[in-house]
């Protein structure tokens, strides 16, 4: 019976070498690390520096304003660097993808995208007063990134209405950048996307900035409005 309904029997053999499909499944895993260290990590920066006592120092200090907020984008940044410099570095040496021979754009889509979630965590963290809150927020807006992605179900299965909407996400132009970079060996014909990266760091820096301006505000009026109240307190009790 076996021979009847298989009377020809097949061997199929590659004619090239077995690949690992690692070097596609990479762009999404190393923007994965990126974005979840990029927003969660800032916010509890934010609100470890909200709690110190220095805040109302900080705040009378002649230093611009934006210097704080430029030191907590670099130090944050260079975080990231170094984690991102040994997930490369281990990638190219165990998987063997090819990142070496296309490190300069490499590193450049890498940084515009880490420079966006970074950004994002920043607003998080200036927006939200408490950190459990803003720790929910960034948990929520990774996932909510990841499942516009095509790192769950591909993209084309998506409504038509959410297949525009995650076009226009970061991680998603993001790992298009990345991979385009290491399977497709250069960045031709993706001036749109870095273009569209890099208005949204624009818009990010303008909005991060409005917010640190208003939570100094509001967290100055509230430090300064509980020293005069302890002194009110202070002096009823003297005078007692």
């Amino acid at each position: 019976a076996g021979n009847i309904a298989q009377p020809i029997e097949t061997v199929i053999k590659p004619v090239v070498a077995e690949k690992t499909y690692l070097q596609y499944l990479f762009p999404v895993l190393i923007l994965l690390v990126i974005m979840f260290t990029s927003v969660i990590l800032p916010p509890t920066l934010i609100m470890i520096e909200k709690k110190s006592p220095a805040v109302i120092r900080n705040y009378l200090t002649p230093t611009k304003s934006y210097t704080y907020m430029l030191a907590t984008f670099i130090s944050i940044f260079l975080m990231l660097l170094a984690q991102l410099i040994v997930v490369l570095l281990i990638a190219a040496l165990f998987f063997k993808t090819q990142i070496i021979g296309h490190l300069p754009e490499t590193v450049f889509v890498l940084a515009f995208t880490a420079s966006i979630f970074v950004l994002a965590g920043m607003l998080i963290g200036y927006l939200f007063n408490t950190e459990e809150t803003a720790m929910l927020a960034s948990v929520s807006l990774a996932i909510l990134s990841l499942l516009m992605s095509e790192a769950i179900i591909p993209i084309e299965t998506m409504p038509t209405w959410l297949i525009s909407l995650s076009k226009l996400s970061p991680f998603v132009i993001g790992s298009n950048l990345l991979r385009q970079t290491l399977v497709f060996d250069g960045l031709t014909g993706t001036g749109k996307g870095v273009l569209t990266l890099f208005i949204y760091i624009i818009i990010m820096i303008f909005v991060c900035w409005m917010a640190y301006s208003a939570d100094n505000r509001r967290m100055f009026k509230t430090v300064m409005g509980e020293k005069v109240k302890k002194f009110k307190n202070k002096k009823i009790r003297i005078g007692r």
